[in-house]
């Protein structure tokens, strides 16, 4: 598996990633607990928005595929006018992903958009996260 992270943004724009592996994988090999509320996103830019109320700070975003190459892009944003914090997903094996997001404050909505073929669609949960 390789992992790339790319800021395409100017010099100051910076950005910070953390990478981390868990050995606690739930029954999809997910390591979340619980009921997720999965919505099916079937493809060719199709999306769904996940507006987040104030006190959100972090989202906790599950996706799947039924074995078929993942294609997406996870968008925030804050407001009209404001820059998108995109981050590009790939997996030609059909890998679910799960990953932690910051979310702006205010106004803050999370887009997952398939970017794939009609013929791929995926399954997304986007659930509000606190680390205590």
């Amino acid at each position: 598996q390789t992992i790339d992270f790319q800021n395409t943004a100017s010099m100051e724009f910076p950005m910070s990633a953390t990478i981390s592996q868990s050995s606690d994988f739930g029954t999809y090999g997910h390591s979340f607990q619980g009921d997720m509320d999965w919505k099916k996103i079937q493809g060719k830019n199709a999306i769904r928005t996940y507006a987040q109320d104030a006190k959100t700070e972090f989202v906790r975003v599950n996706l799947e595929t039924d074995g078929l190459p993942l294609m997406c892009n996870i968008e925030v944003l804050q407001g009209p006018g404001d820059v998108r914090q995109v981050v590009e997903l790939r997996s030609d094996d059909g890998s679910p992903w799960e990953g932690i997001v910051a979310v702006p404050g205010v106004g803050a909505t999370v887009i997952v958009r398939n970017v794939g073929p009609l013929e791929f669609p995926i399954r997304a949960s986007v659930e509000n996260h606190d680390f205590e």
